[in-house]
Parts: structure tokens; C-alpha cells; sequence
């Protein structure tokens, strides 16, 4: 029996999704369409013979729905992924998880208190064949920070005026971003030492992950550090978790 999913925002990514789900992925089918334009919902759920819905609560509720896709507006993922986890659904949420810490940290803790995972997030880079193989690669130990720093030396040797940035970190790199040697790396450690998207959160509060800037920081993803937060890393790379 296919899984019956619920898709909340039928906007390009919602109906990209729903296009997946219909003619890519087997074992599943749309049952349910909401948007915030109750039209677009009604001629998007008509294309797959699925049932337009009100809102976002109505599709949680629904008996016909065994599992939630969550596409709508940034600020409204926090709402909906907490009301499908009340609802003991099992729900993907398109990026970002919830446009505040505090909200994030909600859902997990509202997951953990149903006692098994139902949340998942929409990084769907860590099942692309190339990111895999990147990080098989630097799993082996063969590719790391030694490469931006070897390149340091070259450009000394060349005599060129060329400036560096990586995407590779450790202590001695993060030294060399603090005294501008390198420009910036960008860290990709969330993903490419293994963790997975929700303990960045984890992350965030433990080993000081931040990514985005001004006043709402994207908490999961990749970072960049530069000369003017290196010090904030710094600790973290020296114990080797950056």
C-alpha cells in the first residue's frame, strides 16, 4: 500500500515535489494540497487526482494523509512540522527547519518526546553521488586543510599577489585565517563529518555552527569563517571537531 502524502505549499518547489512523488518515486502518492492561494491548491491537487484542503491543519488531521511535506513559507514550517509530530506523522521539511533557534529546538524536543524520529530535512545533498564521494574522500584522511596551506607556500614561491579561500578546516588553518594569510573557509563540517541536519542544532550550541549572518543566522549548513570570527572556532578546531 503507497504511503499517502500530504503536500502543504504548492508553490515551484511544492509542486516540483509533488511531480517527484507522482512520476518519480514508487510507493507513494499525493492525497492532499494546501496553499495560502486556496486556487493554486485546487488546480495543483486536480493535476494528480488529489484532494485540495483549507489549510495546513485540515491536511494534518486528515485520515487520508499518512505523512507530511512541508513546502509552504519559511516562517510557517515551525507550526506545521510541530503539528504533524503532535500528530505522530512523519514529515520532510523543505529548508529551513524554523526560522528561530528556539523553534528548532521545539521540534526536537517535540520529536523526542514521541520517542522515535519523524522529522526529516530537505538536504538532500548527502544522497547526491558526488557529495558522497567527496566525503569518502575525506573520511580517508587523503584531503584536508594541509592542501590550503601547501597552496600558501606556493603562492609565496610563484611571487603572485593571488589570495586564498577553502572550503577545508583545522587549527592550523584557522590560524592562518586569523592572521589573513587565508581569506576565509567555508566549513562544510555539518554534512562532511557526518552529522546529521537536526544535531546541528546541537551544533549550534556545542561547537558555536552558525551560517547566514544579521539577525537571523541560519543555523545548519555551511559557515564561513573569516578573520573576524576565526576566534570563535578556534577552541573547536584545536579539539578537532571543526
Amino acid at each position: 500500500m503507497p504511503v499517502r502524502v500530504g503536500v502543504i505549499g504548492a508553490g515551484m518547489i511544492g509542486q516540483d515535489h509533488i511531480r517527484r512523488l507522482t512520476d518519480v518515486v514508487t510507493g507513494a502518492t499525493v492525497t492532499a494540497v494546501t496553499d495560502i492561494d486556496q486556487a493554486r491548491a485546487t488546480e495543483v491537487a486536480a493535476r494528480v487526482g488529489a484532494t485540495a484542503l483549507p489549510t495546513g491543519a485540515d491536511l494534518i488531521g486528515s485520515p487520508d494523509v499518512d505523512a507530511v511535506l512541508v513546502t509552504s513559507w519559511g516562517p510557517t514550517h515551525a507550526g506545521h512540522v510541530l503539528a504533524a509530530v503532535t500528530a505522530g506523522k512523519p514529515v520532510f521539511c523543505e529548508k529551513p527547519l524554523a526560522t528561530t533557534a528556539e523553534d528548532c529546538l521545539r521540534i526536537v524536543e517535540a520529536e523526542r518526546a514521541r520517542g522515535r524520529r519523524l522529522v526529516q530535512v530537505g538536504f538532500m545533498r548527502r544522497f547526491d553521488a558526488g557529495y558522497r564521494q567527496m566525503k569518502e574522500v575525506l573520511d580517508s584522511g587523503s584531503l584536508g586543510a594541509p592542501i590550503a596551506l601547501t597552496a600558501v607556500q606556493s603562492l609565496s614561491d610563484a611571487g603572485t599577489k593571488a589570495e586564498i579561500a577553502t572550503f577545508d578546516l583545522n587549527k592550523e588553518l584557522v590560524k592562518a585565517v586569523q592572521d589573513g594569510t587565508i581569506e576565509f573557509a567555508v566549513d562544510q563540517q555539518p554534512y562532511l563529518q557526518g552529522y546529521l541536519s537536526v544535531d546541528a542544532l546541537w551544533l549550534y550550541r556545542n561547537n558555536g555552527n552558525v551560517s547566514g549572518g544579521g539577525t537571523a543566522p541560519v543555523l545548519t549548513g555551511p559557515a564561513f569563517i573569516t578573520k573576524e570570527n576565526a576566534d570563535s572556532v578556534a577552541e573547536f578546531a584545536a579539539k578537532g571537531t571543526r
